[in-house]
């Protein structure tokens, strides 16, 4: 009976890879059921082929089972899918004719099994700027390949209100490894610090890298801005502001592109507050001024001279919706600029922070080959 009852709550499980759910508390299950959902198959294969059961509960415990096992292969089967035409996909979207970024796959399912560490690279710590007393910091990885090399400046998520530099470190080592400086900064959070403050952070890190690229190594005609969730609106929108020559291209994972959108359709408030979060960063609720929602929008200052886009998002996110991607997919396709978008069918928000599921490995190698195109690293 514990045997059924195991594979019970598997199946139930395997249901938040189907399901968008906007509770807070429940995203990191929701993720591991996903990133993790070839451990979680094998799990059940085992449990359906070996061990004592009753004859009743073997037939119930079987069905179960094998619905557990065919969920969970789910995103498995997509991700292969994907991988077999990404290389092609993003090659066509930005120039990269005959790039490819290794001789591996995109997407391994046994590299979803291993743990394999990335090397360590330890970030030199130091400050870009000061403001009203604030001591902005970044983390600066530094990559071991000779001559200049181009910029990664990477900006954490958090809602705007909250994270640091630290998120995610490991991929900024990884990023180092594959042959691009990163400049993983701190800016300044709401509601004591409101847009457009941030973007000021963004270009004055830009200054900071620019003005001491000699000490760091960086080629400053080949800089990249990325971020995750908040931070990816923060670089859609600096990259589309700031006209810098400079931001050879921008990537956002899952980050919010249109905050009028987003306040008239907000998510449920068991998941996260939108309506609160986005006045906290703008000062001010739609009604009382509906430009500002438009002005800290990234979909709006889209033109055809805006840098190449790459955009990463999971369309089984209940915080950053879909339709958060396909409109400034469908507006960058409106003024012909090069972008791709990574469609990952069933991966949340804050997939990544898994190492090596599906939508990690996806994602990196997009960054990858993205960064080599764009800064013409080949």
């Amino acid at each position: 009976m514990l045997r059924l009852l195991i594979l019970s709550l598997l199946f139930l499980a395997s249901l938040l890879i189907l399901i968008s759910i906007p509770v807070n508390r429940l995203l990191y299950y929701v993720i591991f059921a996903s990133e993790k959902s070839i451990l979680l198959a094998i799990i059940v294969l085992v449990l359906i082929l070996f061990g004592p059961l009753t004859k009743r509960a073997k037939g119930i415990g079987t069905i179960i089972g094998l619905a557990a096992f065919l969920v969970f292969s789910l995103p498995i089967i997509s991700a292969l899918k994907i991988s077999n035409s990404l290389d092609l996909e993003i090659n066509g979207a930005f120039g990269g004719v005959g790039l490819r970024v290794t001789e591996s796959r995109p997407y391994s399912p046994i590299r979803s099994l291993l743990n394999i560490p990335n090397k360590e690279v330890i970030p030199k710590s130091m400050v870009y700027d000061s403001v009203n007393g604030v001591h902005l910091s970044m983390d600066f990885y530094k990559t071991v390949f000779p001559q200049l090399r181009p910029c990664v400046i990477m900006i954490h998520g958090g809602s705007w209100r909250s994270g640091t530099n630290k998120e995610i470190a490991s991929f900024n080592a990884h990023l180092a490894k594959a042959g691009f400086h990163v400049a993983a900064i701190n800016y300044r959070l709401a509601p004591d610090y409101k847009f457009p403050g941030q973007q000021y952070d963004i270009k004055a890190a830009i200054g900071f890298i620019c003005k001491n690229w000699q000490m760091l190594g960086v080629d400053t005609n080949n800089l990249v801005l990325i971020g995750r969730s908040a931070g990816g609106h923060i670089a859609l929108l600096s990259a589309y502001t700031l006209h810098d020559k400079r931001i050879k291209g921008v990537i956002s994972l899952y980050g919010p592109t249109d905050l009028e959108s987003m306040y008239l359709h907000p998510t449920d408030a068991r998941g996260l507050n939108t309506l609160k979060i986005i006045e906290d960063y703008l000062g001010k609720d739609f009604n009382s001024d509906p430009y500002l929602y438009k002005e800290a929008s990234p979909i709006t200052h889209l033109s055809n001279l805006s840098p190449p886009t790459l955009l990463i998002y999971g369309k089984n996110d209940p915080f950053i919706k879909w339709e958060q991607a396909e409109k400034l997919d469908e507006k960058l396709e409106f003024y012909k600029v090069k972008h791709y978008l990574l469609n990952l069918p069933y991966s949340t928000h804050a997939f990544d922070i898994i190492k090596n599921g599906p939508g990690e490995q996806l994602s990196w190698y997009a960054i990858n080959q993205f960064i080599k195109i764009v800064t013409k690293n080949r």
